[in-house]
């Protein structure tokens, strides 16, 4: 997604939120919006990314792992 690729997180947000209430078990777009929030706000983004651990892609469900990994680093129990 271009706005991820151009650190404009704040601008995926904005275009995730109406495909996760449209799609909300769709785990690609909770990878998506799992790497826009985490940086301001890695508990929501957490979250996220246990959605997103449900694909049926191994690429993206190692890419979530990892994103799980970093964000359990930055979110207090």
């Amino acid at each position: 997604m271009l706005h991820l690729e151009h650190q404009e997180d704040a601008q995926a947000e904005q275009i995730l939120a109406p495909l996760l209430e449209a799609h909300p078990e769709h785990p690609q777009v909770h990878l998506l919006m799992a790497m826009a929030l985490a940086k301001t706000a890695p508990g929501r983004a957490l979250s996220h990314t246990e959605k997103a651990l449900r694909d049926t892609d191994p690429e993206r469900r190692r890419q979530a792992e990892a994103l799980r990994r970093v964000l359990l680093d930055h979110v207090s129990p």
